[in-house]
């Protein structure tokens, strides 16, 4: 026969023990970015759009924490490439650098979607893009390369699994050099934790 255990707390909260000793429970099983968007309204997704990549090693996305009192935790980055103008079968090399000087040249402000569609939230971040100007976003410099990808033609995902953590008054930036001229994209998925 099961019995009730009843807090201490005053809440009400209760837990079930059964015949067998088991404590029952509910577990709610959500990611971590899942849970943001719901509950906090503070998940969000940042996309370059399409963008002329050339042989020279370009900073083509730029995002500065501005947030006093959140950290942003980096989910995953999606790259696509088309393989290049020609063949179509040309790699392309992505660097993910950290703690670099915000661009002053060749970009575009970037404001950033909140992936609960019922917010109105921006993220506490400057965000920039590549303009298409160049070869690059200009006048950024410092910092130290925190990953290195090369990825072939068509869509890669580099998953961070939150792990990858952005404090306030640090940055990210992502560079892209293509074996040869071609067209790709960033799509990044962030979200902001308290302190």
């Amino acid at each position: 026969m099961g019995f009730i255990i009843t807090d201490g707390t005053g809440t009400g909260t209760s837990a079930e023990v059964d015949k067998e000793n088991r404590l029952r429970s509910f577990v709610d099983t959500r990611t971590q970015i899942a849970f943001v968007s719901e509950e906090k309204e503070q998940a969000f997704v940042i996309n370059t759009g399409q963008l002329p990549v050339t042989t020279t090693n370009g900073l083509m996305l730029f995002i500065l924490n501005t947030s006093q009192t959140k950290s942003i935790h980096i989910s995953n980055i999606f790259l696509s490439w088309t393989g290049g103008n020609t063949n179509h079968d040309r790699v392309c090399f992505a660097q993910l650098a950290s703690g670099i000087s915000t661009p002053t040249g060749n970009e575009v402000v970037n404001v950033g979607g909140n992936l609960n569609s019922g917010s109105g939230n921006r993220p506490d971040a400057t965000i920039l893009h590549w303009d298409g100007v160049g070869t690059g976003m200009t006048g950024s410099s410092g910092g130290g390369v925190a990953a290195d990808a090369l990825f072939g033609r068509g869509f890669t995902q580099i998953p961070f699994n939150d792990a990858f953590i952005v404090k306030f008054n640090d940055s990210i930036g992502i560079n892209l050099q293509g074996e040869e001229v071609g067209t790709a994209a960033i799509v990044l998925s962030m979200f902001f934790i308290d302190n």
